[in-house]
């Protein structure tokens, strides 16, 4: 908080935008609503004016910031399913490439599902190593946007806020979504014939 003289000489604003009101602990609503209403008549109603209480205005807060990052939800729900076709597509050309080999583990003895288990097993381990990169380059790059760019673009910063409980579940649901993923390749390299598998250069 700073004075309304060195406010008004440092950004040049005059007159009041704002007032907050402070009541005692303990009002009741109907107390507050009474002043509300006082004011209200007193200054010219509410197309003049919006009055708001902390409960409200921080839900009106987060609505409007919920709007806003409204784009960002649906670019994550996108960037989900480019990463889930990109692991099955990675996992896909694995198993092209080793063609050969998964036949000599066929033609040894490995069964369909020892070999669905070695893919699954690698799109896993696709899915928790992404997930352990995500979230050491989303925390450097929490701290370079609220302590680089707000303060370059905006002049200000925020406190910054990690959500534990969601970094702690991102590597189950990302190496779940892998494995989802390489599902159909795994499937694809169980049924390779290992006469033809062997014959292939």
């Amino acid at each position: 908080m700073i004075g309304a003289d060195y406010f008004a000489k440092v950004w040049g604003a005059q007159g009041v935008h704002s007032l907050a009101i402070e009541l005692a602990p303990g009002t009741p609503d109907t107390i507050r609503d009474e002043a509300s209403a006082a004011f209200f008549s007193a200054f010219g109603g509410k197309e003049a004016f919006i009055c708001y209480s902390n409960h409200a205005l921080k839900a009106r807060i987060l609505e409007i910031f919920n709007q806003t990052f409204a784009v960002t939800a649906l670019l994550k729900t996108i960037s989900i399913a480019v990463a889930v076709g990109g692991v099955m597509l990675t996992l896909g050309i694995l198993v092209m490439e080793r063609t050969r080999e998964l036949g000599v583990l066929k033609a040894i003895g490995a069964s369909r599902g020892q070999i669905v288990r070695v893919i699954l097993a690698e799109a896993s381990l696709i899915g928790l190593l992404a997930s352990l990169v995500g979230i050491v380059s989303g925390a450097a790059l929490a701290l370079v946007l609220t302590w680089v760019i707000n303060k370059a673009f905006f002049g200000w910063s925020i406190d910054i806020a990690y959500p534990w409980r969601d970094i702690a579940l991102l590597p189950v649901w990302m190496t779940a979504a892998a494995l989802v993923a390489g599902f159909i390749p795994a499937l694809r390299a169980s049924t390779i014939p290992p006469a033809a598998a062997l014959r292939m250069e």
